[in-house]
C-alpha cells in the first residue's frame, strides 16, 4: 500500500515539474525575456496578446488539484484572455471587463468531456464577487464520457474580502450530480520581487470535513 502511494506521489511530482516546464516555455516563446528584472510595461493601444504572468500551484483547493497552471494575457485595455491546465482540464477564458465587472466564457475540456461555461465577475478594492456556471456534452449525468446531450456540470458561487494581499472568503459549489458543498478559505500571496509572488491558500472543505492546501509560484512578465 505505501509502495503505491509513494507512485501516485511521484506521478504527481513528474505532473508538476511538466507544467512549471510548460508554463517557462510559453513564457520565452510570448515575451522571450523571462528573466528580465524588470518586467514589460505595454501599450494597451496596440492590442496585442501579450503574457503577461503564470500562476503554477501544486495542492487541492475549490477548484483545484495537483499540479495547475493559469497563464495570464493582456489584450487590450478591456479586454480578458486567460488559460487554466491541469491533469484533468484545459480551459480557454477570454471576455471583457466593463468597469469592475467582468464576463467571461469558459471553452474546453474535462476529463475528456467537452465543456463550457460563463463566469461572472466584480472586482473592488475590498470584495470580490465570482459566478461561474456551467455545462457539460457527457454520455450521463455524472459526465463520465464524451456524449451530444447538454448536462448540468458545476454552479460555483464565491465572496471574498480583500485586504492588502490577504483573501479571506466564503464559496460553495455544485457539480454534477454530488450535493451542494461548502468551502471557507483564506488566500494569501508573499512578495518575493518586483516580478515575483510566492502563494498560499488553505481551505476548509465541509462536505469532507478536512483542511486542504495550495502553495504556488507567481510570475509577472508585463505591466500596464
Amino acid at each position: 500500500m505505501k509502495a503505491n502511494e509513494n507512485f501516485e506521489l511521484s506521478e504527481k511530482m513528474k505532473c508538476f515539474l511538466l507544467t512549471l516546464i510548460i508554463g517557462f516555455l510559453s513564457a520565452f516563446v510570448f515575451e522571450g525575456k523571462v528573466f528580465s528584472q524588470d518586467a514589460i510595461p505595454l501599450d494597451i493601444t496596440k492590442n496585442e496578446i501579450v503574457l503577461k504572468s503564470a500562476h503554477l500551484t501544486y495542492g487541492r483547493g475549490a477548484l483545484s488539484s495537483g499540479a495547475d497552471m493559469v497563464l495570464d494575457f493582456s489584450w487590450d485595455k478591456n479586454r480578458i484572455l486567460f488559460l487554466k491546465a491541469n491533469n484533468d482540464r484545459a480551459l480557454v477564458n477570454i471576455g471583457k471587463g466593463f468597469g469592475n465587472f467582468k464576463t467571461i466564457l469558459t471553452i474546453g475540456v474535462f476529463k475528456n468531456v467537452p465543456c463550457t461555461a460563463l463566469m461572472l465577475k466584480y472586482n473592488s478594492k475590498f470584495i470580490n464577487l465570482l459566478s461561474w456556471n456551467g455545462i457539460g456534452f457527457g454520455k450521463d449525468a455524472k459526465l463520465t464520457g464524451p456524449g451530444v446531450t447538454p448536462r448540468f456540470f458545476f454552479s460555483y458561487q464565491e465572496v471574498n474580502v480583500a485586504f492588502g494581499k490577504n483573501y479571506a472568503g466564503y464559496a460553495f459549489m455544485y457539480k454534477t450530480v454530488d450535493p451542494v458543498n461548502h468551502f471557507v478559505f483564506y488566500r494569501r500571496s508573499i512578495p518575493i520581487n518586483k516580478q515575483a509572488d510566492f502563494t498560499f491558500e488553505t481551505t476548509y472543505n465541509y462536505r469532507e470535513r478536512i483542511p486542504m492546501f495550495i502553495i504556488g509560484y507567481k510570475h509577472i512578465f508585463a505591466t500596464k
